[in-house]
């Protein structure tokens, strides 16, 4: 099974098995496994992931920055703000 990643509105699929080994910092837990609720975003972020039945980071990138941005309430200083985020963990290449 493949994940999208994005790179300024273009999907890049990933493997499966290349998801599973990526891990947080520090910690055992797989990047795909992380809750939006752990990952201390804005409530404004949070209402939008979780109204649209995101829970996990997982979830997350399996869509494309274009989908995302799509999503009722997602503006462009949360899609930046959760850019960030996945970056800093490695899923997404620097801007």
């Amino acid at each position: 099974r493949s994940h999208y990643f994005w790179t300024k509105g273009k999907g890049m699929v990933v493997s499966e098995k290349k998801l599973d080994n990526l891990k947080e910092d520090g910690t055992n837990k797989s990047v795909k496994n992380i809750h939006v609720a752990d990952c201390r975003f804005s409530r404004r972020l949070m209402n939008v992931l979780t109204a649209n039945h995101f829970y996990t980071l997982g979830e997350v990138v399996t869509h494309t920055r274009d989908s995302l941005l799509n999503l009722h309430n997602m503006g462009r200083k949360s899609m930046d703000k959760l850019e960030d985020y996945l970056t800093r963990l490695g899923l997404v290449p620097p801007k």
